[in-house]
């Protein structure tokens, strides 16, 4: 730990060198995020101001960028366009000490891949950028085998999977969806639930899988996995820390939503980008959250979750399966 506050500890040799610029108005804090970005494995640079970030990323040609939203009196976004234009696969994060949904539905709707409010572990950022540029190598390589092996996603998408429509040419009905919806969906599931909890989940869905096919994936039959009460268990348990995060429900229905789109190209008769509205996202989360909403709709399962989680948390949660209860969608 330094004298700013950062761990700068861990480091991490066995990834590639890939080049983060950090572009914060706060010199010591931007140094000190460069200093522990190096020690985990990333080539690092420093700006104080968006003209010498644009000036120093003209020469650098970042692979990721740590961007301040206030950058003295400029907002920090003003500046991600420009940078998008000169380099395509840009890896951006926004960082702030004044967040708000406002300004993280501001930040993706300019592509930030993610958001974080100061201070944070220097270890949570670099696991972000991980993933980030793990998610472009396999959008290069072709995202099966990456899909396939996401156990933990997989157990999430099963719970909306109906909606999928199986030829994306034909896409016409208000309530299917494209499977290019997938990438966005999981780079939000990271962002609600956490890299290291992610981390868990994999692990855990890792072992159900290995128990089941006794070590051999080929033996493996998807719909007992799915319907293993310790995968259903550990669905049931992402699905309450997920909704924790529906405080602002229509906001955060927008957040998702241009989430989903900032990782989607053209679908069919839907405009360039656009895989997903709005209504569709609450569809999806209707879906998604189907165990939580049937848990609270039974007496023993209220007095589970209140027992287990508190009244406040109760409160949040029967609020969010309230509103995407099936019937209610529809």
């Amino acid at each position: 730990m330094n004298q700013n506050g950062i761990d700068t500890t861990q480091p991490d040799q066995t990834k590639p060198r890939q080049t983060i610029l950090v572009v914060d108005d706060d010199h010591d804090f931007a140094m000190a995020m460069a200093e522990s970005l190096e020690i985990y494995g990333y080539t690092a640079k420093t700006a104080n101001t968006a003209e010498d970030a644009l000036a120093v990323a003209t020469t650098l040609q970042p692979d990721g960028l740590l961007l301040d939203l206030r950058l003295g009196e400029r907002n920090g976004l003003e500046l991600l366009p420009a940078l998008r234009r000169l380099f395509p696969d840009l890896v951006c994060i926004i960082v702030t000490g004044y967040p708000d949904m406002e300004t993280a539905i501001g930040a993706l709707r300019h592509r930030a891949d993610d958001y974080f409010r100061k201070p944070f572990p220097p270890q949570d950022v670099c696991k972000v950028l991980d993933r980030c540029f793990r998610r472009i190598v396999a959008k290069r390589q072709g995202e099966a085998g990456r899909v396939r092996e996401n156990f933990f996603g997989r157990l999430l998408v099963r719970r909306f999977s109906t909606l999928f429509v199986e030829n994306e040419s034909n896409l016409s009905g208000e309530k299917v969806l494209s499977r290019s919806i997938l990438p966005g969906f999981f780079v939000a599931v990271d962002m609600m639930l956490g890299p290291e909890r992610v981390e868990e989940y994999q692990k855990q869905c890792q072992d159900i899988v290995k128990r089941l096919s006794d070590g051999d994936r080929t033996r493996l039959s998807w719909d007992e996995y799915y319907s293993d009460p310790e995968a259903v268990k550990l669905a049931l348990d992402a699905q309450i820390k997920m909704a924790l995060h529906f405080r602002e429900i229509d906001k955060r229905v927008i957040w998702l939503t241009t989430l989903i789109n900032n990782h989607v190209g053209s679908v069919a008769h839907r405009p360039a980008g656009q895989a997903i509205t709005p209504r569709d996202t609450i569809t999806l989360l209707s879906f998604l959250f189907a165990d939580l909403t049937a848990m609270l709709s039974t007496e023993s399962g209220r007095r589970f979750v209140f027992r287990q989680y508190g009244q406040d948390t109760f409160a949040r949660l029967a609020s969010v399966a309230d509103r995407f209860r099936p019937e209610t969608v529809r």
